[in-house]
């Protein structure tokens, strides 16, 4: 039976150090799989052919393109481990093809758009979950936060006297970020009513840390919504700086659910899908049209490589249109529209034939 052989597994990657979220995913990838086996009265793994790897990875329940990719590496990881302890004489799902995914251009909010975003979320902030959705907006937008790393951030992660804010990325890195002011006393209030210390730095067997720079309207508004933060269910049950309604640590499907909800009750139209990271996506291209230098945008996103931020840059229309007039071509005969030289009139008026 499969089930004999996918809690083992489970505890085998949890030793080799997978990521909680890696582990997440194998486990319900391998459920999927247990089902599909299952509806096919296969009980032992000897019996299972390369052929149902490959009905199971493409046909079962209609999968998408990233779905497919993840029963690849979840076959293959689990393969492995069943002939490392010789349950199946070799791996067969090593020969499974990972699907080639097209990549797309991420979308970007102008300043206009985000600030138009800004101004709705302010307009509403007068409920405790609106000043924490608007706080949420700000930090995405201002610092260019994954929604994971901003799900992330404990109460005991922020340093309001040094303005620091302690998180982990991607890639289990850990990094301190710079609070505005603004941000800061918001937090500072809360923290005063939660009677907690405050602090990363309490915490010194870390990595070394990266500093980010927040503005001073991001610390004062953070510092309102920690002063009433208690005033959510159970808060104090949680270490997490952002509480759902329940009192647990707000979601990531949550957060997205919230932001499509919101959009969709204003008229806030952009012919492309908002997401929380279209927000990361906006932040590094509005640093860009301000012509800051990309190393700075790196060190903002957290970027080891320049490489990796170069997808985040998106120049606007009006830089494009700037850079587009400096072509000689266009020079001159801005040139000559000037003088006179090039004349666009008809000697008689354009009128379509009539059938």
């Amino acid at each position: 039976m499969l089930h004999q052989h996918i809690s083992p597994f489970l505890d085998y990657c949890r030793l080799a150090d997978f990521s909680v979220r890696s582990i997440q995913a194998l486990a319900i990838r391998l459920n999927e799989f247990k089902t599909y086996m299952k509806s096919l009265r296969i009980q032992s793994v000897k019996k299972i052919t390369y052929l149902r790897l490959i009905d199971f990875v493409a046909d079962y329940k209609d999968p998408s393109i990233h779905v497919r990719k993840s029963r690849v590496w979840t076959l293959r990881q689990f393969y492995h481990f069943l002939t490392l302890h010789r349950y199946v004489p070799k791996n067969i799902a090593l020969k499974l093809p990972y699907p080639k995914i097209e990549k797309t251009v991420p979308q970007f909010l102008t300043i206009d758009e985000y600030n138009r975003l800004i101004r709705h979320f302010s307009r509403k902030a007068q409920d405790i979950l609106e000043l924490r959705n608007l706080i949420i907006i700000m930090l995405l937008g201002t610092l260019g936060l994954r929604t994971s790393t901003l799900i992330a951030i404990n109460i005991e992660a922020v340093d309001l006297t040094c303005g620091l804010i302690w998180i982990r990325e991607k890639g289990r890195r850990r990094r301190n970020l710079i609070l505005p002011h603004s941000l800061c006393k918001i937090i500072h209030k809360y923290l005063q009513l939660q009677q907690r210390k405050k602090g990363p730095f309490l915490i010194s067997k870390r990595k070394k840390p990266r500093t980010l720079y927040m503005n001073d309207e991001l610390i004062e508004i953070l510092c309102q919504y920690m002063a009433v933060r208690e005033l959510f269910c159970n808060s104090w049950l949680t270490p997490a700086l952002f509480v759902s309604k329940k009192g647990n640590r707000l979601a990531i499907r949550t957060m997205e659910d919230n932001l499509k909800n919101i959009l969709l009750q204003t008229d806030f139209h952009v012919p492309f899908n908002v997401i929380c990271h279209t927000l990361r996506h906006s932040m590094a291209s509005h640093l860009n049209d301000n012509d800051v230098d990309i190393l700075i945008i790196q060190s903002i996103l957290g970027h080891s490589s320049t490489r990796s931020t170069e997808p985040y840059i998106h120049p606007s229309a009006d830089r494009i249109r700037k850079a587009m007039e400096k072509l000689p071509g266009l020079k001159f005969v801005k040139e000559l529209l000037r003088k006179g030289e090039l004349n666009l009139r008809f000697q008689k008026p354009f009128r379509p034939k009539r059938e």
